[in-house]
């Protein structure tokens, strides 16, 4: 199978670059966030759940069934395939490409 990209009858004009950025710029984002869940354990038994329950972020393990783990990984998969898709199709029209950030998550 090929890889998907964009394409476009003309040529991209500066606004259409920068809502192209924008876009990327939320796909960073989104697969930042999915890849730091996934970061964590995923376990359904509360009772074993480590950290300060006030403070979510002192726990390595999240309260949900590991099922939901597979739906991150794939949500994470297609945020990966849109920040490939964005910014391949951003360096071929050779308009400048945004780096993801560094979020703190």
């Amino acid at each position: 199978m090929a890889n998907p990209r964009l394409s476009f009858s003309a040529p991209l004009e500066r606004p259409d670059t920068r809502i192209l950025n924008f876009a990327l710029a939320v796909e960073h984002f989104g697969q930042a966030f999915y890849s730091h869940a996934l970061g964590y354990d995923f376990d359904s038994d509360a009772d074993d759940v480590q950290g300060n329950e006030s403070d979510p972020t002192t726990t390595s393990r999240l309260d949900y069934d590991p099922s939901v783990r597979a739906i991150f990984e794939k949500i994470s998969e297609n945020k990966l395939a849109h920040v490939n898709v964005l910014t391949s199709t951003l360096e071929e029209t050779g308009a400048p490409v945004i780096q993801s950030c560094t979020y703190s998550l």
